[in-house]
Order: C-alpha cells, then sequence, then structure tokens
C-alpha cells in the first residue's frame, strides 16, 4: 500500500513538474522566445535554431506527461491491488 502510494504520488510529481514547465514555456511572448527584436532585421538563423529548441522542449514536455502519467497509474493499480488483496481459495467444506 505504502510503495504503491509513494509510486503514485512520484508520478503526479513528475506532472504536476510538466505542467509547471510547460506554463512558464507558454508563458513567453513568442518574438522573445524566437528571439526577434522589434525595430530590427530578422536574423532566421537564430529564429529557426530558437525555433528548433522550441519544437524539442515541446516533445519533451509531451514525454514527460506521458511517463508522469504511466507512473501514477501503476501506483494506483498497485493501491488498488493492495485493499483488494485475496487471502486465497475459500473452502466451505
Amino acid at each position: 500500500m505504502v510503495l504503491g502510494l509513494l509510486t503514485f504520488l512520484g508520478g503526479v510529481a513528475i506532472l504536476g513538474y510538466t505542467f509547471q514547465l510547460a506554463l512558464q514555456m507558454f508563458g513567453t511572448p513568442p518574438a522573445q522566445a524566437l528571439g526577434v527584436e522589434a525595430g530590427k532585421d530578422i536574423n532566421y538563423n537564430t529564429a529557426q535554431t530558437n525555433l528548433a529548441g522550441i519544437l524539442i522542449r515541446i516533445v519533451l514536455l509531451l514525454v514527460m506527461g506521458a511517463v508522469g502519467s504511466w507512473i501514477a497509474n501503476r501506483g494506483a493499480n498497485l493501491i488498488a491491488a493492495s485493499a483488494h488483496r485475496a487471502d486465497g481459495p475459500k473452502n466451505d467444506a
């Protein structure tokens, strides 16, 4: 039961951290994230590099969310399995 609860809470912590990173990342204005400044010429190499970094971070957020969900699901399954523990076969004979 304790192991299941710790596993579940670990998965929820990973999900919480993932949502915190996503909020921070998506709260950044696009011009700042791409390194584009108003009134100046656009450096396409810098913007392209920054865009690639953003796409990699989005993929990592998706992976972190999937792993956190999987871990939390395993913890919930461990809790459910310990709550419905079988005492062995019951024979009335």
